[in-house]
């Protein structure tokens, strides 16, 4: 597909967002913009609790228009994974299992008798996860085609909708949600419905996102919601979780692994009824970070990644 399409001829940005998802204030102040894909982007910040949103946003006949005939092809220029798609995730992949592996040994949890990956993707997930627990019941939930008989076709139980495990009343102890809730208009109704529906009790969520003050440009037509540390915590207390370790990485095709470029949270379901509050955060200094954060990304010789790396290497 050209990728110069014109994508403004038949995409609506008329959602507008009055209230934030996370604390409920009316307090938006402008945050960025960039052109994606030919389309300019508008981004807003919770005066209050920091929470970045996409502001307009898609109508809900424009996002599945862009999900149905774009998303894929644009993105990796494939309706089907590619082998770039492939190794990408398989390293980020990896980087997940392990630090999933590491916090069930660190906290005496015993081996998840059933995990789900939503938004499996190329599967590599639950490849790489099944080298730490080779009996563990796999499965995954995939809406594209190509993607999910790619996954079919190396053996992986993946379905189209989530909604089959609730028909057949399944529920598992770890659920992984990665690089999906940045895609999530309204992130805390979403983690309540997952955990209410599909999750075990006192069972482990995994999620991870781009960290948008990390060098991660974040920017994108279906990212309604941009994370940083905080704000995805705010979202993850919100959602009746706790235990959140929460770490930050830049496992992927990028040069340098010291960007953090993504956000990668492990926390704990409780039965508790969520009181948790955000505090009030400082949006000008989220600002500033977020642009230094974006220089990094384009300049790796920077002088803070250079003093990084000389102290790692003569350590």
């Amino acid at each position: 597909m050209n990728k110069i399409i014109d994508l403004s001829e038949v995409l609506n940005f008329t959602v507008t967002i009055n209230t934030c998802p996370n604390c409920s204030k009316k307090v938006f102040i402008p945050f960025g913009s960039r052109v994606h894909f030919n389309v300019r982007i508008y981004y807003q910040i919770c005066n209050f609790c920091g929470l970045i949103i996409q502001n307009p946003q898609l109508s809900e006949q424009s996002s599945n228009i862009f999900y149905q005939k774009y998303y894929r092809e644009l993105y990796n220029g494939s309706r089907n994974p590619t082998k770039e798609e492939q190794e990408r995730q398989d390293i980020r992949s990896k980087n997940q299992a392990n630090c999933l592996f590491n916090y069930l040994k660190v906290n005496n949890k015993s081996t998840p008798i059933s995990i789900l990956d939503i938004g499996s993707s190329t599967g590599a997930f639950l490849l790489n996860i099944k080298e730490h627990f080779p009996n563990t019941e796999l499965f995954g939930v995939e809406p594209g085609e190509g993607y999910r008989e790619y996954c079919s076709n190396i053996g992986l139980n993946i379905v189209t909708d989530i909604k089959e495990f609730q028909e057949k009343n399944l529920k598992f102890d770890v659920i992984n949600i990665s690089h999906v809730l940045e895609h999530i208009s309204e992130p805390v109704d979403f983690l309540k419905d997952i955990k209410s529906k599909y999750l075990k009790k006192d069972g482990i969520l995994m999620v991870e996102v781009p960290n948008t003050l990390g060098g991660h440009g974040a920017f994108e037509i279906v990212h309604p919601v941009c994370f940083t540390e905080d704000t995805l915590k705010d979202t993850l207390l919100l959602s009746a979780f706790e235990d959140i370790e929460i770490i930050k990485h830049s496992f992927s095709k990028e040069k340098s692994k010291l960007k953090e470029m993504y956000l990668l949270s492990i926390s704990k379901s409780t039965n508790n009824v969520a009181f948790f509050k955000p505090t009030k955060k400082n949006a000008w200094l989220i600002k500033f970070k977020r642009r230094r954060g974006f220089e990094n990304e384009n300049y790796l010789n920077s002088l803070k990644i250079i003093i990084k790396e000389l102290m790692i290497k003569y350590s």
